[in-house]
């Protein structure tokens, strides 16, 4: 992924990559600031297979930091500032970061035995300016596919919060399926709405800052119905990934015909189908578990249609809908879903026995390859498209 955002670099020095808090900042300036903070975290010995959790606010300084951890070769675990301190400190006595990068005010929820970089601290802003504005890693993407991009924590409703393992090849598959889907380039402006802490977050950032494309942060005061939609008319956002329930708030009048809009992460219902929809209006519905990457399955939405599918996979992904001795059910059968290709996730963090039991052998692809168990009841239907139906489990 740091790769991917460098080439853009080149291509657009000058462009605009992050709005936020009325202020932009260019792909090279962003460059340059990520390059400094990578050689001060390769110098305090963060490296490959190395895990670096980041505590900021959504902004510039959060975007510097995931970066400067991904060109230092190492793996990011965001953390929600606004996490209770409890959560935090399970995160991060569980996934044992070799530092945390944070801000003066971020960093109160951090236990005092964590090692913390300050990025505001004065200290930390003179030796960032002695720092060459070079990459401090060279040939990266030789080794670098296999080795995790990033750790996200997730629990569903229920259950002790584990962290997921996402490669750098799973990563950059993802991302490639949505810069196809969404249509982002040079000139767009991607809405980062999402908290840092889930994985949509990654997604967004991806999306825009390897396409040329801008990243503006959508202020928390400003996250919900006509205070969304004016915000969007006045940055002029062109593609915008956000909750149903958040969807819903809008009136459909209030967001410009032209804006790509995707769902995930709960059901979509046919009245939001309806009304976003068609007409020039464009809506994906999408489904992932973050232990297949973000989306794994997606479809775009055609009003009229009554019931919503989740759709299909996304390219280098395979879909099966299995009975309990793993045997494919027929068309309209209602069986267990499992997600197998490039985003299958390397596995939960600490946690070799519930690895072992979600992430298991495929026996419809290759040598070697895994599939992930999502606990999930699903269907095909006539025109082979997913139907998700419910929960097959109890949440771990």
């Amino acid at each position: 992924m740091p790769e991917l955002f460098e080439a853009q670099v080149v291509r657009t020095p000058d462009a605009v990559a992050v709005v936020a808090d009325g202020v932009e900042v260019s792909y090279a300036e962003l460059d340059a600031r990520a390059d400094r903070l990578a050689c001060l975290l390769v110098g305090q010995g963060v490296g490959p297979e190395s895990l670096v959790a980041v505590v900021l606010e959504r902004g510039v300084d959060l975007l510097v930091a995931v970066l400067g951890v991904l060109k230092a070769g190492a793996a990011f675990l965001p953390v929600d500032p606004a996490y209770p301190a409890e959560r935090v400190a399970h995160m991060l006595g569980d996934a044992r970061p070799v530092v945390v990068v944070g801000a003066v005010g971020t960093v109160g929820s951090v236990p005092a035995s964590v090692s913390v970089l300050l990025i505001d601290a004065v200290e930390t802003v003179a030796a960032l300016a002695d720092v060459a504005a070079v990459s401090p890693v060279a040939g990266r993407g030789a080794w670098l596919s296999a080795c995790p991009a990033y750790v996200i924590y997730t629990s569903g409703s229920t259950g002790r919060p584990k962290g997921v393992v996402v490669s750098h090849a799973g990563f950059a598959n993802m991302r490639a399926a949505a810069v196809a889907r969404f249509g982002v380039g040079p000139g767009s402006r991607v809405a980062q709405f999402a908290s840092l802490s889930f994985d949509n977050f990654c997604l967004e950032w991806s999306l825009a800052l390897t396409s040329g494309a801008a990243l503006v942060v959508v202020p928390a005061e400003r996250r919900l119905g006509r205070e969304l939609a004016g915000f969007f008319a006045e940055q002029q956002v062109t593609h915008a990934t956000l909750p149903p329930a958040v969807l819903a708030g809008l009136e459909a009048g209030s967001v410009a015909e032209g804006v790509v809009l995707e769902v995930g992460g709960e059901a979509c219902s046919p009245e939001l189908v309806e009304r976003w929809s068609g007409g020039g209006r464009v809506l994906f519905n999408t489904y992932g578990p973050t232990e297949t990457t973000v989306d794994a399955v997606v479809w775009r939405c055609v009003p009229g249609g009554g019931e919503v599918p989740i759709g299909s996979p996304i390219g280098n992904a395979r879909a099966y809908v299995v009975d309990g001795f793993l045997g494919p059910v027929p068309v309209g059968a209602v069986g267990e879903l499992y997600i197998a290709g490039a985003g299958v996730a390397r596995g939960y963090v600490g946690r070799a026995g519930l690895t072992a039991e979600r992430f298991v052998a495929d026996p419809f692809g290759g040598p070697g390859e895994r599939m992930y168990r999502t606990g999930d009841l699903a269907r095909w239907d006539a025109r082979g498209r997913l139907v998700f139906v419910g929960r097959a489990d109890e949440q771990v």
